[in-house]
């Protein structure tokens, strides 16, 4: 902006002329100049808070303590605006707190835990954040932790008035016991539940209050209940605001005054039912009964009862009683849980005057219930719509349970998983279920990998009412993963001298990232030159049966040969693993070889030889040396490969073995392996020279027989 003035006036300004000028220069120049602060600075977040109470690691806590945190402080002095608090059950983990406080300006160092949020006996997590005026908020501080107390039963109650044994007792005493006590702090006095006994046992009881939420820690007799010369036994327990009751107050005993007389009184009018009509249909489920108003009027109303039953005249089991009502006497409301759907009830009421009498049950009438609504439908939540990589073992979830009938509970759901949006290809139904009721784990071998689905669900309430489905969503599972690479296990590498040809060849255990995958099949290849399968000496293809071990069949190896292998599984998803590292193994080689025993004989003493010959062998010849050969097949040798030879006459013979088979032939010569040596007899005769001896001596006879005949 431009300001000109013209300071040069026709005529001389006067003094105040000119004072005017310079202020309204002053304002001007004031309102025009932009406004800066040189001491602003950035607002600085107030100091991180302190945890005090409880102290971390406190235990025995109540379930309504009051946390406290240290004082405010912030650097920039901004007042302490707001707080807010947490509470988790896990630690560190505040997505979904027990409690969440939210900002609060009322509870800024101090918070009491309200009524029903903590359990007994568990360990809880907390911090707070501070809030200043400029908004700036705190770090949280750090989290401290604190369990509750382990038992929040209320003490047991003490019995006081009447004392123990007192005799002369009034028919309509009254009884009172110690004040309420707790060792949970924040709970408070709910109720209380009175029983009268005419037996130490209490299997007698004449009295039972029930749950009684106005006489507390004393309740007057009604009369009519007791009678006159008579002991009694009574006890009392109290139940707090949790819910939780007290053990039972030690029994104590009393004695009614005898010759006590009842007032004389008739009893009351029969009441008779007015509300609902007898045979009323549609009747909400905590309707209003009514009954005709007391009489006679020489007496006051003092209680009812009142009873529900679904067989007609049959109060014995009736589905509600009253009990004695002090309070609702000519109309009572029925208590929400009472009553169920689309059934006939009947009732009875009757009335007590103020001597205790009781007038005639009224006449009993019947009401029907109006029929239950179905559950509205849920809705899909997790996984949602059109979610891909998919475990194939997900969690379903769903929303909550919700019910045109207030009163209505969720007892089951149905959940369903399909391969077709129609659900004609069902996979998975869960039928009534009753423990999943909006979340439900999908079980093992339930789903496939890389494969689409669509789930729905729907609701039953308590009246075995079914909502309709929720809308259909679908999602996609994971891609299946190969196996793993398997390994060769035996023969060990480069094993040598197999003897056999069948042996056993023996891979890894299956293995596969998909946890819930099979082996379906193995592939197993044997060559003859390593690394290079293109024409293996055995291939099995897909073998289902062989899974981790094969046999190789007959004719297919060879002896004195090295062999390489490898082998790959297939999951039942199509998938083949890596070939396995390869291994090597080589057969035995056909050798010949033999022994004898012994080696050094006489002439005609027997050599007993033994086949050591290693390698498949179909025919065998032995070479003795003496000009003879014997022969063996594998059907005439013998089981133990041996066989006896004798040597006919002296000297040194050269013996050999000649084995072949399919892999060929081979021979074992041992020279001047048997010494055999002249038979000798008594003195060192040879046994032959005896022989030709007696030989001569026969012809040296018969010569002389013939001459002596001729002469």
């Amino acid at each position: 902006m431009v300001l000109t003035v013209n300071c040069a006036p026709r005529k001389k300004a006067s003094p105040a002329q000119l004072l005017v000028v310079c202020v309204l220069l002053a304002l001007l120049v004031a309102t025009a100049w932009p406004l800066a602060d040189p001491g602003a600075v950035q607002a600085v977040a107030p100091v991180k808070p302190v945890n005090e109470s409880p102290v971390n690691g406190a235990i025995e806590i109540s379930r309504t303590h009051t946390l406290r945190s240290s004082a405010f402080s912030d650097e920039d002095d901004h007042l302490h605006y707001a707080s807010r608090w947490q509470i988790t059950n896990i630690s560190g983990d505040y997505s979904s707190p027990v409690f969440d406080s939210g900002v609060t300006t009322s509870n800024k160092v101090s918070l009491t835990i309200p009524h029903g949020i903590l359990y007994t006996n568990t360990t809880y997590y907390w911090r707070v954040q501070y809030i200043d005026g400029a908004g700036e908020r705190s770090h949280w501080s750090d989290e401290t932790s604190f369990t509750t107390i382990a038992s929040a039963k209320p003490i047991t109650p003490v019995n006081g008035q009447p004392i123990n044994g007192a005799v002369d007792m009034a028919l309509n005493p009254t009884l009172t016991a110690s004040p309420f006590a707790s060792p949970d702090g924040g709970a408070t006095h709910g109720a209380s539940r009175w029983q009268i006994a005419s037996d130490s046992a209490f299997a007698a009881v004449i009295h039972d209050s029930g749950t009684d939420t106005t006489h507390k820690t004393s309740i007057t007799v009604a009369l009519g209940t007791l009678c006159s010369s008579t002991t009694y036994y009574w006890r009392v327990r109290y139940q707090d605001n949790y819910g939780e009751w007290s053990e039972w107050s030690a029994a104590t005993c009393f004695t009614t005054a005898s010759g006590v007389i009842q007032p004389e009184a008739s009893a009351p009018n029969r009441p008779v039912n007015t509300a609902p009509v007898d045979g009323a249909e549609d009747i909400i489920l905590t309707t209003e009964l009514r009954a005709s108003a007391f009489g006679p009027d020489t007496s006051e109303h003092n209680a009812s009862r009142w009873q529900i039953t679904t067989t007609p005249g049959d109060y014995e089991t009736a589905v509600w009683d009253s009990g004695v009502d002090v309070s609702e006497l000519t109309e009572i409301r029925v208590p929400s849980g009472v009553l169920s759907y689309a059934t006939v009830y009947y009732w009875r009421v009757r009335y007590q005057d103020s001597f205790g009498r009781w007038s005639p049950w009224s006449v009993e009438t019947s009401f029907t219930t109006l029929p239950p609504l179905p559950p509205n439908g849920p809705s899909n939540i997790t996984p949602s719509n059109g979610a891909t990589a998919i475990s194939l073992t997900p969690y379903l979830e769903s929303s909550e349970f919700s019910d045109p009938d207030v009163e209505d509970t969720h007892s089951a759901s149905r959940w369903q998983i399909a391969t077709d949006m129609l659900f004609d290809e069902v996979i998975f139904d869960t039928h009534e279920d009753t423990s999943n009721l909006i979340r439900l784990p999908v079980p093992p071998n339930v789903l496939d990998y890389s494969t689409q689905y669509y789930w729905r669900v729907k609701y039953r309430d308590r009246y075995g009412m079914w909502s309709a489905w929720s809308l259909e969503t679908s999602f996609a599972t994971v891609a299946s993963q190969p196996p793993r690479q398997p390994a060769n296990i035996a023969p060990a590498d480069e094993a040598a001298n197999i003897a056999s040809l069948t042996l056993t060849l023996q891979a890894s255990a299956f293995s596969d990232p998909d946890v819930r995958d099979t082996h379906v099949a193995t592939w197993w290849q044997i060559t003859n030159i390593s690394a290079n399968y293109s024409a293996p000496v055995y291939d099995s293809g897909t073998d289902t049966r062989n899974l981790t071990q094969l046999t190789i069949p007959a004719g297919v190896l060879q002896y004195g040969a090295t062999y390489y292998w490898r082998v790959s599984y297939q999951d039942r998803y199509g998938n083949w693993s890596a070939w396995s590292e390869e291994t090597c193994f080589s057969t035995v080689a056909l050798q010949a070889n033999f022994s004898a025993t012994p080696t050094e004989v006489e002439v005609g003493q027997e050599v007993t030889f033994t086949d050591l010959s290693t390698g498949h062998a179909t025919r065998w010849t032995w070479d003795f040396g003496d000009g003879t050969t014997v022969q063996w097949t594998a059907n005439t040798k013998s089981e133990d490969g041996r066989l006896t030879w004798k040597y006919h006459e002296a000297g040194n013979y050269t013996v050999s073995l000649t084995v072949s088979g399919p892999s060929g032939e081979a021979t074992k010569t041992r020279s001047g392996y048997i010494k055999v040596s002249e038979a000798t007899g008594g003195g060192g005769v040879p046994f032959y020279t005896w022989i030709a001896t007696g030989l001569l001596i026969i012809l040296a006879g018969s010569l002389a027989a013939v001459r002596l005949r001729r002469r």
